[in-house]
């Protein structure tokens, strides 16, 4: 596996940037010492199995909570690589109710990609007449001894996931409907980068 290089920044126009021993719930190795712990020990197992049900319950609540509303990934070809100046577009659905919401950026990528971070720039149209808003975003996918931050293997796949400051805002005409993202990377093609993921929620 190509570790990223943690010398440098690929940005156009940047610089660098045991073992132990078994034992049951009361610290008794082994089996029941006597008929009373025995008892006691049966009660607390008893016990657990009729919370059981309750945790059951509480955790499909959880699970079931999510203010995500848009959640969308966008592959880059490995073969040819993202050039610089290819847009990844995200179309936001007309019944996205205007709102200002959360905002995640997603980064999928590979073991031979050579750097630490990345540079991408986020463009959202306003108007017609006024200039896009735009926000440059500079984001860390391994840490300074090259480790990536998640999952993957050698020749698998890595993720990262970074949530912007700012809120993300959608306006009720259809100007802000679309989001548009390109990488200011001095490698052209960028070789290393799979997909590229937006995903939107409400505020809590």
């Amino acid at each position: 596996m190509c570790s990223p290089d943690v010398r440098r920044s690929g940005c156009v126009g940047h610089g660098s940037s045991c073992k132990t021993e078994e034992s049951n719930l009361y610290g008794m190795s082994g089996g029941c010492r006597t008929g009373l712990f025995c008892i006691y020990r049966l009660f607390g197992q008893a016990r657990s199995l009729m919370l059981l049900p309750f945790v059951l319950l509480l955790f499909l609540l959880s699970s079931c909570k999510d203010n995500t509303v848009y959640h969308v990934y966008r592959a880059i070809p490995e073969d040819s690589g993202w050039k610089r100046g290819d847009s990844l577009f995200f179309f936001f659905p007309s019944g996205l109710s205007p709102d200002s919401y959360l905002m995640e950026v997603g980064v999928r990528n590979t073991g031979g990609y050579k750097y630490r971070d990345l540079w991408l720039v986020l463009s959202q149209t306003i108007s017609d007449t006024l200039p896009p808003r735009i926000d440059t975003l500079h984001l860390f996918l391994a840490d300074k001894k090259g480790r990536w931050n998640r999952g993957g293997s050698a020749g698998s796949y890595y993720q990262s996931v970074f949530v912007s400051d700012k809120p993300f805002v959608i306006g009720p005409d259809s100007f802000h409907r679309s989001l548009r993202i390109v990488h200011i990377m001095r490698d052209n093609p960028l070789v290393g980068i799979s997909d590229i993921g937006v995903r939107l929620s409400r505020k809590e």
